[in-house]
């Protein structure tokens, strides 16, 4: 009876194993990581056990040399199993060397010094279950995220479920003719389908951490590239020559300011083609840099200073009255007349726009203050040509 039940059980743990070990590999060629690779090599580990087990059974090799390669072959594939999935999980990096020499010897051992199934299985379950749960424990302490709490779940009951069965070899001796030992006998038959179960749960705990890790990645990814999206966004409403504001960046300037209203400047320098024309383009630059360097200075730091586009700049200032406007604009010209050569002149003009008013009416009524007071410097400049 025992056979006929050991015979189904194992016949259920393989076709589950061969269900997972497929599952991982077709997982593998979707997702290309270390830790899928990992698992999938263990699950394959594990199938290569069952079917270490199943030719056991279906050859029933005679002599002792045959049953001990056999059990050490299935040792060594089970332990292969435990590693890897150890490995996947991140908890332990072997070398290929420390991991095959390990593997090696533990299944060499096994079939040497384990001369009966009960022993062998005692063994091996019980390594099992001590690995497994110092896993379980030592991930959950390492990595407090709560997608490992699946993972570590999967491994302490997988330890679990090696644990009883190490305890039912112990019990099944087969000098022992108790009614414990015909219980433990039948629980050892049967644990194979217990075994299954375990290892979907574990299996499940893999897929799981796999998930979080890729959705935890791609929220990394997408925080970065927002990032940088902003940097870019930075860079591209701001004027590399001045600094400041470009004209990209006056559309979000006007609508922060649209609710409770602010005075417009208009400001646009005085002869700037002639300076280029007889210094050198180089020179511009330096007189623009300079001109914007003084606007800051003699504006406030949450004004808004915008290089509108060649030689024309907008500021825009909340909070400001008329007076105020020609107090900066005249500390303005006061710092530029004591600058470096070549002089530097300007043309302003300024509105105001009420709260909930029109940005662009603004902008477009201080522009032409702008050019009206460059014409009428202009004329003065022709009424009285010694002021050049």
């Amino acid at each position: 009876m025992d056979i006929l039940l050991w015979r189904w059980s194992t016949a259920v743990q393989l076709t589950s194993a061969f269900m997972i070990a497929v599952f991982f590999v077709a997982l593998s060629r979707s997702v290309r990581r270390p830790e899928v690779l990992w698992w999938k090599r263990a699950w394959i580990a594990n199938l290569i056990a069952l079917l270490v087990t199943l030719t056991f059974w279906v050859v029933q090799p005679g002599n002792a040399f045959a049953v001990r390669v056999v059990s050490g072959a299935y040792l060594a594939a089970k332990i292969a199993f435990v590693v890897m999935i150890i490995e996947g999980s991140g908890l332990v990096r072997l070398t290929s060397r420390q991991r095959w020499i390990g593997i090696a010897l533990y299944g060499v051992a096994g079939g040497i010094l384990l001369d009966s199934i009960m022993l062998l299985g005692l063994v091996l379950h019980g390594t099992l279950a001590i690995v497994f749960v110092a896993a379980a424990v030592v991930l959950v302490r390492r990595q407090k995220r709560r997608v490992v709490i699946w993972l570590a779940a999967g491994l302490t009951v997988r330890a679990a479920v090696a644990l009883a069965e190490a305890t039912a070899y112990a019990i099944a001796n087969e000098s022992l003719h108790t009614m414990w030992s015909a219980h433990a006998r039948s629980f050892v038959a049967a644990s194979s389908s217990f075994d299954t179960g375990a290892e979907w749960f574990l299996a499940l705990g893999c897929v799981l951490v796999i998930s979080e890790r890729i959705q935890s990645e791609l929220r990394d990814s997408n925080r970065e590239l927002l990032a940088a999206q902003e940097d870019l966004r930075a860079l591209a409403d701001r004027d590399p020559l001045t600094g400041l504001a470009n004209r990209r960046a006056l559309p979000s300037i006007l609508r922060a300011v649209q609710p409770a209203g602010a005075m417009f400047l208009f400001l646009d320098l005085d002869e700037f083609k002639e300076i280029n024309d007889l210094h050198g383009h180089g020179v511009g630059d330096d007189c623009l840099r300079e001109f914007a360097a003084a606007l800051q200075a003699c504006f406030r730091p949450d004004d808004a200073v915008v290089r509108y586009g060649g030689d024309e700049f907008v500021i825009v200032a909340s909070g400001l009255d008329a007076r105020a406007i020609d107090e900066r604009l005249a500390r303005l010209r006061g710092r530029l007349r004591e600058a470096a050569f070549p002089r530097i002149a300007f043309s302003a003009g300024y509105s105001e726009m009420p709260p909930g008013g029109r940005p662009e009416e603004a902008l477009r009524a201080a522009d032409d203050a702008m050019y009206e007071s460059r014409s009428a410097s202009t004329s003065k400049r022709v009424l009285n040509p010694r002021r050049r």
